[in-house]
């Protein structure tokens, strides 16, 4: 996936709407407005150790339009994915206000879909110009990643033949409400170990539906 200049201010806690059951929502987010990441110019770590409410805790990867961090949110006392939009407009130009878009479209996905082998989101919005996406964190790594780690002996047919047949629910789930996912592929498949599940067990789950 996907969420490089900033400058050194300190930047201002971001309010999260919610929904009548607490659930938080995404609200639209300005198609003008600047965007800069939390990164310096230099490409070092990030400058400061808070986005908004979130504390950036480190990256755990990066893609063409933005950086994910591993961060905090100490009111919800929960790790989250929070991927920052990575580029400047002023620098971007109109290629900015696109993948702003795509940015903004990828939450609205995320905020409709509710199924157990879809990411889930938290909260998306902006703070001074920098936009954000905060996301359930999957930390047993992608399935690119687990395959490429198994010899082919090691490779468990049936267990895999689950895996495509759940990510298969999943994805269809998203064109029963007219949503396809433009980038399918091993990258973004993530693979959840569910508490107290048999080693090598796995619930597959789909990300980056809009980036």
């Amino acid at each position: 996936a996907t969420p490089r200049s900033a400058d050194s201010e300190p930047i201002a806690p971001a309010a999260s709407p919610r929904s009548a059951d607490g659930e938080f929502i995404a609200p639209p987010l300005s198609s003008n407005s600047a965007v800069v990441s939390a990164r310096s110019s230099s490409g070092a770590a990030p400058d400061r150790s808070r986005l908004g409410r979130y504390e950036i805790l480190r990256e755990l990867g990066r893609g063409a339009t933005g950086v994910v961090y591993l961060a905090l949110e100490p009111a919800m006392r929960r790790r989250v994915a929070l991927k920052v939009l990575g580029a400047t407009a002023a620098d971007r130009g109109s290629s900015a206000a696109s993948e702003l878009s795509r940015f903004q479209r990828e939450a609205r996905i995320l905020a409709a879909l509710h199924h157990p082998g879809i990411v889930r989101i938290f909260d998306v919005g902006e703070v001074e110009g920098r936009h954000y996406l905060a996301m359930e964190l999957i930390e047993s790594g992608s399935l690119r990643e687990h395959l490429s780690g198994l010899s082919p002996e090691g490779r468990n047919l049936r267990r895999m033949v689950g895996w495509v047949a759940a990510i298969c629910r999943a994805v269809q789930h998203a064109h029963d409400h007219g949503v396809v996912h433009r980038d399918l592929k091993p990258e973004n498949i993530l693979l959840d170990r569910e508490e107290g599940a048999p080693a090598g067990e796995f619930v597959p789950r789909v990300v980056d539906f809009g980036l």
